[in-house]
């Protein structure tokens, strides 16, 4: 009988040290998040954007391979149509699955993380975890 518990005793032991995985970061930029990504629908604090070959009438943001970004959005402070869309650059990280992004706007910069929830060929979805404004001097 104390061989049994020792055995499982053991076996549960390695059972339990197999099953934790350390968590490797990600400092590189997933492949698949390069590209063009545009409609953003909005659910509570998650975005869902679609691939795109380039920006539309509307919101978007280009990542490049190289940790440089493009939004598309508001040229100005009036959010009520007809809006004009401008282009504004920034930089972007990737680091255990949290994207940081620092790019301009209209009134300064704006420094974003986003959590990344899945990506696909065709679809990205975020959760903006926080957001803050700097606006210029």
């Amino acid at each position: 009988m104390k061989i049994f518990i020792v055995l499982l005793s053991l076996g549960l032991t390695l059972w339990l040290v197999s099953c934790e995985k350390e968590k490797e970061p990600v400092d590189t930029i997933p492949a698949d998040l390069t590209g063009f990504w545009i409609n953003p629908q909005y659910s509570d604090s998650l975005v869902i954007y679609e691939r795109a070959d380039s920006f539309n009438d509307g919101p978007g943001i280009y990542f490049l391979s190289n940790g440089s970004l493009v939004e598309h959005k508001n040229a100005g402070f009036c959010g009520t149509p007809p809006i004009t869309y401008a282009d504004y650059n920034g930089s972007y990280t990737v680091n255990d699955s949290v994207i940081s992004a620092s790019v301009g706007y209209w009134g300064g910069t704006s420094d974003y993380k986003w959590k990344l929830i899945s990506l696909s060929r065709e679809e990205l979805t975020l959760k903006l975890m926080s957001v803050a404004f700097n606006e210029s001097q």
